[in-house]
């Protein structure tokens, strides 16, 4: 803030000085951010106090504020630094950091809140003998969680059972009290009243500073620069590995039950959690961590994740389209104690409307689930499941085409100069279009980490402000460039081709953050396209014109930029 502060803020047209003011408003965004983050955290501690002052379930609360909105999805932040520099102005720029941080940036609100459930009851199960005649013997047991008729059985002379009408199972009712949490954030109206400024008065000299700066950076690519969501390489501990693998060797487990613990292995830390995310079809899908036209980087909920699970798996349509909210999982599977959970098995944090939660069952108290917490897919030993449930039995049919695929990622830095796997076509059969293969994630990059670096502080040279599908769109040009024949064959020399990017001697001046180069890594992996068409080649910034640039005909613009087809 300091940094901004200091800078006069006024239209300028040397390239260098407005990259000097982006920067700087970056930077600004970025203390914006981690000061968002730190007052996050406090409601957080608050949260959890309420917890203990109220005595309220902690995993319904804490999925509850998990599960909040982010307050300043739609935050104008460009109106907000200029409210506080209209309050520096006024104010004084003495102890401007202790004054900024000292920010109320998020209010919490918890409400208790009353849901009832079920506590369910322990019937057995019976299954008919290989003698017929209607001789059954127990088969196991299953969990009652709502009032049901089932059949009776009475046990025979000769050991056996046979029916005897039926019986109503009516399991008695529990209230648990937690607390739903709701969030606010400060709007540039807020920032002024804090430093007791007359926003009516203020807010219109704010308004001038952000049109000064609204020229130089887009809004909306600011936005894509705060709060991402980016994947995570270091999320598989050794024990979680292990028990991985003797899931998968494991000669006793059917072999669907293998397979989704193979599918929901292979997403640890590669897709996003996001609240009603699902998926469009099974596979890696590269659009994940790009930026939809909400604002929410795309990726699953934790139904999403066990949908996406069961059907990349290659579990039945009948079964995975049944699988889309925790209330249809809830409906469509079995009650199981939690003693006969076995890898495969799904767990449930309520049995009701409202706050809830599903994850898969690894084994050995681990399960693998989208958790709202990590913002991302993960493994860990969690006690928040509580209702733990069964699938219908697979058909092997479809699952013994399948083969698994779960691997150990790769050290990233030993990846060395592998080809770009190409993305998967639709074969031919008899004449018949047969269905694209799903698309894995790949752990393999072709080019080196200096080339990964360089690629993007190019990135960073062209796009440092136009956020993270702006990012993902010139990197993409890149690499389009690398394999066209049209262009060089190699990262720097397309970079350093003559006249092509401006300011390219000062490309490796620049410093891009991490998450920008985990992002060009995966464009330049595979894994990551907005795009997806390797006939894009060209981009500049043509003032929001979205005709054709000479020979090279417009098509997208995202953010600030303009790209093109050859």
């Amino acid at each position: 803030m300091t940094l901004l502060c200091s800078i006069p803020v006024q239209p300028l047209t040397a390239a260098a000085d407005s990259l000097v003011i982006k920067k700087s408003i970056l930077e600004a965004t970025s203390l914006l951010e981690s000061a968002i983050a730190g007052s996050l955290e406090d409601a957080e501690n608050q949260v959890k106090a309420k917890i203990t002052e109220d005595h309220l379930d902690y995993h319904l609360t804490m999925e509850s504020f998990q599960q909040c909105e982010n307050p300043y999805l739609d935050a104008d932040y460009l109106a907000m630094i200029s409210s506080y520099l209209v309050a520096v102005d006024v104010k004084g720029k003495r102890n401007l950091d202790t004054l900024f941080f000292g920010l109320p940036f998020i209010k919490v609100t918890v409400n208790p809140s009353t849901i009832w459930e079920y506590e369910s009851v322990a019937v057995d199960t019976f299954e008919e003998t290989k003698e017929g005649s209607g001789k059954f013997r127990k088969s196991g047991m299953i969990l009652i969680d709502s009032p049901q008729t089932i059949t009776d059985f009475q046990k025979t002379e000769d050991g056996f059972f046979k029916p005897c009408g039926t019986k109503q199972i009516n399991p008695g009712r529990k209230k648990t009290i937690y607390g739903s949490v709701t969030l606010k954030g400060l709007t540039p109206e807020d920032i002024l009243s804090y430093f007791s400024l007359d926003s009516g008065k203020y807010l219109e000299s704010a308004q001038e500073k952000k049109e000064k700066l609204d020229h130089l950076i887009n809004p909306n690519g600011l936005r894509e620069s705060v709060f991402l969501a980016t994947r995570h390489e270091d999320l598989l501990e050794e024990e979680t590995e292990e028990l991985i693998r003797q899931v998968l060797d494991d000669k006793d487990l059917d072999l669907y039950r293998k397979q989704l613990i193979d599918q929901a292995a292979s997403l640890i830390g590669l897709v996003p959690y996001e609240w009603g995310g699902k998926a469009s079809k099974p596979g890696y899908d590269t659009s994940w961590w790009t930026i939809d036209s909400t604002g929410r980087q795309k990726g699953l909920d934790c139904s999403g994740f066990v949908q996406w699970a069961l059907r990349t798996a290659g579990f039945e349509e009948s079964v995975w389209k049944n699988m889309f909210s925790t209330t249809s999982i809830l409906n469509y599977t079995t009650s199981i104690p939690e003693n006969s959970l076995s890898p495969g098995d799904l767990g449930l944090l309520h049995n009701g409307q409202g706050i809830n939660h599903v994850g898969i069952y690894l084994g050995n108290s681990m399960w693998i689930h989208c958790s709202s917490a990590k913002r991302t897919v993960v493994a860990e030993k969690t006690t928040m499941f509580r209702i733990f449930k069964r699938l219908p039995a697979a058909d092997g049919t479809e699952n013994e085409k399948r083969s698994l695929t779960w691997q150990v990622p790769e050290d990233a830095a030993t990846i060395k100069n592998q080809p770009v796997p190409e993305t998967a076509r639709p074969e031919e059969k008899n004449g018949e279009l047969l269905p694209e293969p799903a698309v894995t994630y790949q752990p393999d990059c072709r080019f080196t980490d200096s080339e990964i670096y360089l690629a993007s502080q190019l990135v960073y040279n062209e796009a440092c402000g136009e956020g993270f599908n702006g990012w993902t769109a010139v990197a993409e040009v890149l690499l389009n460039r690398v394999r066209s024949d049209q262009f060089p064959d190699t990262i720097r020399e397309v970079i350093y081709q003559e006249g092509q990017f401006a300011d390219s001697d000062l490309i490796e001046t620049r410093t891009p953050p991490e998450e920008m180069v985990i992002a060009v890594k995966d464009v330049l992996s595979g894994n990551l396209k907005l795009f997806d068409d390797p006939d894009i080649l060209y981009f500049r910034n043509a003032g929001g014109d979205e005709g054709n640039w000479g020979n090279h005909a417009f098509y997208a613009t995202v953010n600030s930029h303009q790209f093109y087809k050859q």
